[in-house]
């Protein structure tokens, strides 16, 4: 291990009271790695506070949120040129469990074809359920599923799995596998980066490995709620460009009926059912960017018109 570099890059928006407890328990473990701290427009300013709690983390600053595909891709660029072996994306809203790292390196030491790993992740406020253990990817219909969720460990068998993606919230890559295929697409702003990310590693001829020895803790309810305009409208518009980008025409024509179905559930449910007036006008500003590419500026699409 120690003559390995491994980096883990950590992403803080705001969560500077997560993020110390993500610092705090993976300093705990004892283990030889750096941590790169990419703050996305916090404010005020946190630089002060990590340098006082932790001055051993490297600290890098964007000065406005420019998104998590931007933000991580700036910690993850920096660890690529100061010559890292592995890097970690792990979300700062999580805690580790003492033996989070090991796992994964010999899995990755042993068979090189592996280009991306992780481990199970448990829900931290319910720290038997599960909240992933494997990830499951429709490219015809761009249906997320997580293997597990819900569950608990008994009701699951705990087996070494390949995936279609690994959470981007614990997620091990090959620097040499990153340098091949690129790093996350910055056009998606939110949600769906990791498992594109995933797709294009898996499209160039590597494993996608689950490694259940290896776990962590994750804060879910912290980070965003369901249903919220912002949730609403990068969901919908983000499952469109999925689509588009890995598949064919004729692919996506015979995705219609699968989406008009999906796309007119939500618009139902929120109208009918919830009078979600704000939900649905994200929703529709969702499909409508979605179905015409507009991403906007650091892909943040129309997020500042959306309801707050």
């Amino acid at each position: 291990m120690s003559q390995l570099r491994v980096s883990i890059v950590l992403l803080n928006c705001n969560r500077n009271d997560d993020t110390l407890d993500c610092i705090r328990s993976l300093k705990e473990t004892g283990e030889q790695f750096e941590i790169i701290l990419v703050d996305n427009g916090t404010t005020p300013n946190p630089e002060r506070l990590y340098s006082e709690k932790h001055p051993e983390v490297i600290f890098l600053r964007n000065e406005e949120n420019l998104g998590t595909p931007i933000g991580n891709n700036v910690g993850v660029k920096y660890a690529l040129e100061h010559g890292a072996d592995y890097v970690m994306m792990l979300n700062n809203d999580t805690t580790v469990d003492k033996n989070f790292l090991a796992p994964l390196i010999a899995a990755m030491e042993t068979d090189k074809r592996i280009g991306v790993s992780g481990g199970k992740i448990y829900y931290y406020s319910d720290p038997k359920r599960i909240w992933f253990a494997g990830g499951k990817f429709n490219r015809l219909t761009a249906r997320v599923e997580h293997v597990g969720i819900l569950k608990y460990d008994n009701e699951l068998a705990s087996i070494h799995t390949d995936n279609d993606f690994i959470s981007g919230c614990f997620s091990m890559f090959r620097s040499s596998v990153l340098k091949e295929v690129g790093l996350l697409d910055e056009q998606f702003f939110a949600y769906m980066e990791d498992v594109d990310l995933n797709v294009r590693i898996k499209n160039a001829g590597y494993e996608l490995e689950y490694i259940p020895e290896a776990f962590i803790y994750h804060k879910v309810s912290t980070t965003i709620e369901v249903d919220s305009p912002f949730y609403l409208y990068f969901n919908m518009r983000n499952r469109l460009i999925m689509l588009k980008k890995h598949n064919s025409a004729i692919e996506l024509i015979a995705a219609v009926p699968y989406l008009s179905f999906y796309y007119g559930r939500q618009i139902i449910r929120l109208a009918l059912k919830h009078r979600y007036w704000a939900g649905l006008k994200a929703v529709l500003y969702g499909i409508q960017d979605g179905l015409r590419g507009f991403t906007g500026r650091f892909g943040k699409g129309r997020l500042d018109l959306l309801p707050k």
